[in-house]
C-alpha cells in the first residue's frame, strides 16, 4: 500500500492529480527496472482505486504525516 501527502492547488482535481501520479510513475518505474515489463505486461502497476482526504478542520497535516510515517513497513 502507498501513502502520500500532497499539497494542490484547487485548480488541480484530486483524480488528475492521481491519475498524472500513476502514469508517471509506472513509466518511470518501467524505464528504470525493465524486468518489470515482463510481471506487468498489461502496464496495470496501480489499483484502480484511490482514497483523497483534504486537510483542514478536524485534520491537521501532522496527523496525516504522522499516519502515513505509522503506516510505514520495511521490505
Amino acid at each position: 500500500m502507498v501513502h502520500y501527502c500532497f499539497v494542490l492547488s484547487p485548480r488541480i482535481a484530486p483524480s488528475r492529480a492521481i491519475q498524472i501520479l500513476k502514469s508517471v510513475s509506472t513509466r518511470l518505474l518501467f524505464k528504470q527496472h525493465k524486468f518489470l515489463k515482463k510481471f506487468y505486461w498489461g502496464g496495470e502497476v496501480w489499483v484502480q482505486g484511490y482514497f483523497v482526504r483534504s486537510v483542514g478542520q478536524g485534520l491537521t497535516k501532522e496527523e496525516v504525516n504522522k499516519y502515513i510515517e505509522e503506516q510505514s513497513e520495511e521490505i
